[in-house]
């Protein structure tokens, strides 16, 4: 499994990440500014342990969670600004996201947002993600009206209704 921790700059993703890594993982750092942390750490079984002892097998292959300390989220990442096309690929290789949010004052550590709200927070980062959404279902739709013009129907017809529906659902 793949968790990737997301949220704004400055709310401890790196520090839980770092827990998580001294909890048993391997980590790779950052290999550049654009890239994630990566950590891979083994997840403790007392029942595989008891079942290797009894049975002594030749290969023993632990349960493994993926931890990704992706680079934090700014404005504009949902539009694809700056390298926000580039970090939203990353993410969507994940099997799920935590999401961090700051909660705690400390006046030497500043806030994008000048002030202290993860209710706003939560709601700007999934802001962001909805119209990297609403960015693909458009670029899709254009893509499957192109094919129904070229005469290709037959799954066609059923992924616009979809994408429509998609498209409203995301512009309400």
């Amino acid at each position: 499994m793949r968790i990737g921790i997301i949220g704004l700059p400055s709310t401890g993703k790196t520090t839980l990440f770092n827990l998580l890594c001294q909890a048993g993982g391997s980590h790779v750092g950052h290999q550049s500014a654009k890239e994630p942390n990566v950590a891979v750490v083994r997840v403790p079984d007392p029942r595989l342990d008891y079942l290797a002892a009894l049975f002594k097998p030749k290969k023993l292959t632990p349960a493994t969670v993926e931890f990704i300390d992706f680079v934090a989220l700014t404005r504009g990442v949902g539009k694809g600004e700056g390298l926000g096309s580039h970090y939203l690929s990353q993410m969507r290789q994940a099997d799920a996201l935590l999401h961090v949010l700051r909660d705690f004052d400390d006046p030497g550590v500043a806030h994008t947002e000048a002030t202290i709200d993860p209710v706003r927070d939560a709601s700007l980062v999934n802001t962001e993600f909805l119209l990297a959404d609403l960015d693909t279902v458009e670029k899709r739709i254009g893509r499957v009206e192109l094919d129904l013009k070229k005469g290709k129907k037959d799954e066609a017809v059923r992924e616009l209704d979809l994408l429509r529906r998609c498209h409203a659902w995301l512009t309400e």
